[in-house]
């Protein structure tokens, strides 16, 4: 029989903050790329520290990447590293050089899709300091890995790619749009400079 019936949830489940974590962060004295998955999209921002309160800098949510091309899932490797480029696109527009990474509670694991905006920033031209080891390679990050999933399968096989095919997007096109959007997101916010 248990002794302690007290069960002390983490600070997720009781929706606070991690001050310890937060505190660690808010000392490099740099921007925060805060990095925040639901169940169908990402949002990144860059925060500043302010005494009153963060403030936004630039920010993406992964729901605009519809407007540049990209039908895909919103949440999916290559969805978080356009999302990640485009906002380095706009950190660099308004002079923001470097960051340090905020990704809050979520679970860190080597090439994930956290990681994987993570490496869109940095080939933005943020400088944010991590190790190589834990961002996804390119084929990954461009969608290969789902064009050669698909072209194993046969027809009516899996229902996996179901939503695709009656949204008439062609998974095995992934890499061309990738290719084509990042393109486009590079331009991103020169329209307000």
């Amino acid at each position: 029989m248990a002794q302690n019936t007290v069960h002390t949830a983490p600070y997720r489940r009781k929706g606070k903050t991690n001050y310890r974590k937060r505190f660690g962060l808010l000392k490099s004295r740099l921007p925060r790329l805060v990095v925040r998955r639901s169940n169908q999209y990402f949002v990144l921002q860059l925060t500043g520290y302010e005494s009153s309160g963060d403030k936004v800098l630039a920010s993406f949510h992964s729901k605009r990447l519809a407007a540049y091309g990209w039908a895909y899932s919103k949440k999916s490797v290559s969805a978080a590293y356009l999302s990640g480029y485009a906002l380095g696109v706009l950190a660099k527009r308004r002079r923001i050089a470097r960051a340090v990474l905020d990704t809050g509670d979520a679970v860190s694991k080597r090439g994930s899709r956290l990681y994987a905006a993570l490496k869109g920033a940095l080939d933005a031209g943020l400088d944010i300091p991590h190790d190589e080891s834990i961002l996804p390679d390119g084929k990954r990050v461009s969608g290969a890995h789902i064009k050669e999933h698909f072209g194993m399968q046969r027809p009516g096989e899996s229902q996996q790619y179901a939503g695709y095919r009656r949204g008439s997007v062609d998974p095995s096109r992934i890499e061309d749009t990738f290719a084509k959007v990042k393109q486009a997101l590079a331009g991103i916010g020169a329209e307000r400079t």
